[in-house]
């Protein structure tokens, strides 16, 4: 499976920490990583990043 494909089929979420004042961006097949950023569409951005650097997907 080609690394876009994989990035393509994963589901991304993003809310907002109240504790953290920043956006948490999560992956629901990978539970244990997220990435917080100031702003909303930065988190899920640099998470992406994290995942494809950690998984080569």
């Amino acid at each position: 499976m080609e690394t876009d494909d994989m990035a393509e089929r994963c589901r991304y979420r993003v809310s907002w920490s109240k504790e953290d004042n920043e956006y948490v961006a999560t992956c629901v097949e990978f539970p244990s990583l997220s990435w917080l950023d100031q702003s909303r569409s930065g988190a899920p951005m640099e998470l992406l990043f994290c995942l494809q650097m950690s998984f080569g997907i």
